[in-house]
């Protein structure tokens, strides 16, 4: 939580997007200084009483607003995660869209949301991990016969076998 913190200290950035990962994380929300926003599926995610709690405490101080992204923005982040083989949750998607739209840094432990905010040129800050190290581009292939295929396919057209996933290509940050 510490290291978060500094990281975000030095840019003061004015706004944050939480996932619910940043709720359980346990991060004070009144010691990250700008605005808190989050959408409407991390109220329905939050399950522990204390996560439930930081919610509710935070929305009725005010300090945290629920949000919803823009139509173009969603689109935006489907389509870069399809193209990608990024695999997130609808709630994940709808986090990262708002992000954009907002210009905020997205608070999250979610390795596979962190990627995709990379690929989106959105900054992504852990809070309680050590966060992503590589972004990673993925493809489909068949285990079978050994052909790839670009994302999205779940059987192999040749040879009929389930699909896996792997990485394509990895990019230091």
């Amino acid at each position: 939580m510490g290291r978060l913190l500094q990281q975000v200290e030095g840019k003061n950035p004015l706004r944050f997007v939480l996932d619910t990962s940043a709720l359980i994380g346990g991060i004070p929300l009144s010691d990250l200084h700008g605005e808190l926003f989050t959408v409407e599926e991390v109220l329905e995610e939050a399950r522990s009483v204390i996560s439930r709690s930081r919610l509710e405490a935070g929305l009725s101080s005010g300090l945290l607003k629920v949000s919803s992204p823009s139509a173009g923005s969603l689109r935006r982040v489907k389509r870069a995660c399809g193209r990608t083989g990024n695999v997130i949750s609808e709630t994940d998607a709808k986090l990262l869209a708002l992000a954009l739209d907002l210009g905020a840094v997205l608070l999250t432990d979610d390795y596979s949301l962190q990627n995709a905010a990379a690929i989106l040129g959105v900054e992504a800050r852990p809070v309680v991990t050590e966060g992503i190290r590589e972004v990673r581009l993925w493809e489909s292939f068949c285990p079978a016969c050994g052909r790839a295929f670009g994302p999205g396919r779940r059987q192999c057209p040749v040879c009929g076998s389930p699909l896996s996933r792997r990485v394509r290509r990895r990019r230091r940050l």
